[in-house]
């Protein structure tokens, strides 16, 4: 059945809020990014050039990966000479710096701002390889020997890079044998100095990594897509639990900005580590809250306000990220983060116990909703682990891999709406069914099983049009079983009752479809004959009242019949005129005897007064 307008009109509304709601994530990261940094972006995106005219050559040796490190920290920024310094201990071998074994991070006092690694690459050539490297949070120098040849972010004190960054820096002819040394500024402890990857590589290897590591981004986006375009045609247009789908269409948009946030090509599109890091972390709040809001649909009105204060916490959080940001201190949105997983690992807890108390009741949306729930969580708290709390050493999101747990959601959501579908006609069948069945009763006596007076008033307009589109012919005869009261007086009214079955059985096998036998009352049978004429009529009722004096219908002794006829004159004569002169033929034909047949006299002759009135209840025509 097509989409009614106002259908249309609520799918549209609900595509400009989708798109509405990522306009605003678009603008709020762009302000972010904008008010909180003047850091240019450098490294990947700005070496494309160089990096295709290094990628030519080829690389002298395959990659290597720095066995240990040598470090020193400060709390403040060095000064020129304390530079110097620097780099001439670095070119020394750095024997008093602390070491530390990549890719362990090194240990940094609280008050920590500033790191200065080194190590020296060995006396084999390198000619078309580049340093490769992964930072979060951090700004990014590095000097061969004295020679600064790489800068990233600003470094100067309470000024930082935010956001995850890979560096690519090419090594130029003649590095071999130097000191490598890189100097790093961040606001966490916790990643200062932390490399999630260090290594020396060929440029076209390290390209074709960052490719290949976002492939499972590129799959999940197609998903995605598909996934809600099966929810906007299929699913989101049904009024059941249409809001629940409404919340699980944003949190897909939410998940697909936040995959965006992570891929390691996101700066084809835009190219600003600040922008891209707190669409990251915003889409991490968006997609607890949205998850809270979307399962809540599922669970009985009673209980949806519980579920939807599970998201209140983020909420919360949230605003207290965007206002420390603004307010209070750079690096709070991502401080912020340290309680997000316990409290998202407390709120996932209650909602996996509320979802299964629901599922075991035998609520099957809370049972598949189970699925993508209970994937999601502890893929995510994975990543958490790893990228928030650096636990274990781990470089790939594995929460894009909960997608396909959707898939199996909204492949069950689409077997049970078939299902309920299946149900429902059958449902409406057998109502159908049943109103067929309990119309043909109102229509059937029960005892000859001829139709009654009800079939005949919607039957007679039907045929009536049928002779006018024809030849015009249409008869009609009352039949009324002689002496019959006698019958019942005499031998019962079971025998009676027998009596009036035979007749009709006899009647019925003298009949075919152009006729229409009709129990009209007591012993009177009303018989509607199409394409006859009122000859062809009597004809016909002087066989059947034969035929029913030839016929054992009783047991005690013959039964006979009388008949009167009428002739349709057309459009204007309506069924009480047509039985009110075939009532006049039956008297005549009661009073000239009995068992014979009589048909209308012209101009009705009768009187009124002396025929019965068998007219009640029927509509005009």
């Amino acid at each position: 059945m097509a989409m009614s307008w106002k259908k249309i009109g609520k799918v549209a509304s609900f595509l400009s809020c989708f798109l509405a709601f990522a306009m605003i994530l678009f603008l709020l990261s762009t302000i972010f990014s904008t008010a909180l940094s003047a850091s240019r972006v450098q490294g990947i995106a700005m070496d494309l050039d160089k990096v295709a005219g290094f990628s030519m050559q080829g690389a002298a040796a395959d990659e290597i990966e720095f066995d240990e490190l040598r470090y020193r920290e400060s709390a403040k920024q060095p000064t020129a000479q304390e530079m110097k310094e620097i780099l001439s201990e670095a070119q020394a071998g750095a024997e008093d710096w602390r070491s530390v074994r990549y890719p362990a991070p090194p240990l940094l006092s609280s008050d920590a701002r500033y790191v200065y690694m080194t190590t020296r690459l060995p006396e084999e050539g390198y000619s078309g390889m580049g340093v490769f490297f992964k930072t979060t949070n951090e700004s990014v120098r590095l000097w061969l020997d004295d020679e600064l040849i790489y800068e990233y972010g600003p470094m100067e004190d309470g000024e930082y890079s935010q956001g995850v960054r890979w560096h690519l820096v090419l090594l130029p002819a003649g590095c071999e044998g130097k000191s490598l040394t890189f100097g790093l500024h961040s606001f966490s402890t916790s990643n200062l100095g932390r490399f999630t990857r260090l290594a020396v590589n060929d440029v076209r290897a390290s390209v074709s990594e960052l490719f290949f590591a976002d492939l499972p981004f590129v799959f999940d986006l197609a998903l995605i897509f598909l996934m809600s375009a099966i929810i906007i045609v299929y699913t989101f247009p049904l009024r059941r639990n249409r809001q629940a789908y409404a919340f699980l269409l944003l949190f897909l948009l939410s998940y697909t900005l936040w995959m965006l946030s992570v891929m390691n090509w996101r700066y084809v599109l835009l190219k600003s580590s600040d922008f891209w890091w707190f669409m990251q972390l915003s889409n991490v709040y968006l997609m607890a809250i949205l998850l809270s809001l979307f399962l809540a649909g599922f669970l009985p009105v009673a209980k949806r306000r519980a579920m939807r204060l599970l998201a209140v916490p983020f909420v919360l959080l949230l605003i207290a990220s965007i206002v420390g940001e603004l307010f209070v201190a750079r690096g709070s949105f991502f401080a912020c983060m340290d309680f997000y997983y316990p409290l998202g690992f407390i709120c996932t807890s209650l909602a996996s116990m509320m979802l299964l108390r629901e599922a075991r009741r035998g609520n099957e949306y809370c049972r598949v909703a189970l699925v993508p729930f209970l994937t999601i969580v502890p893929l995510g708290l994975f990543d958490g682990l790893w990228a928030q709390y650096h636990l274990f050493a781990w470089d790939t999101y594995v929460t894009p891999f909960a997608i396909l747990s959707f898939v199996v959601f909204i492949l069950g959501t689409i077997r049970m709406r078939i299902r309920d579908e299946v149900r429902s006609e059958a449902m409406k069948k057998s109502l159908l069914d049943e109103i067929m069945e309990a119309r043909q009763k109102a229509q059937v006596d029960p005892l000859t099983q001829c139709f009654n007076r009800y079939k005949f008033n919607e039957v007679f307009p039907e045929w009536t049009k049928v002779a006018q589109g024809t030849d015009g012919n249409l008869a009609l005869m009352i039949l009324d079983i002689d002496f019959f009261k006698h019958v019942n007086d005499e031998y019962g009214h079971d025998e009676g009752d027998q009596v009036l079955r035979n007749f009709a059985e006899v009647l019925h096998t003298a009949l075919d479809r152009r006729h229409l036998l009709v129990r009209w009352g007591g012993e009177e049978f009303v018989i509607l004959c199409l394409h006859y004429t009122l000859e062809e009529a009597e004809i016909f009722a002087n066989q059947l009242r034969e035929k029913v004096a030839e016929s054992p219908i009783c047991n005690y002794r013959p039964i006979h019949c009388s008949i009167g006829v009428s002739y349709w004159r057309g459009a204007q004569q309506e069924a009480s005129a047509l039985l009110k002169c075939a009532d006049e033929a039956l008297y005549r034909a009661k009073q000239d005897g009995r068992n014979c047949v009589r048909v209308e006299q012209p101009e009705g002759l009768a009187s009124e007064g002396e025929v019965k009135e068998r007219t009640e209840g029927l509509p005009a025509h």
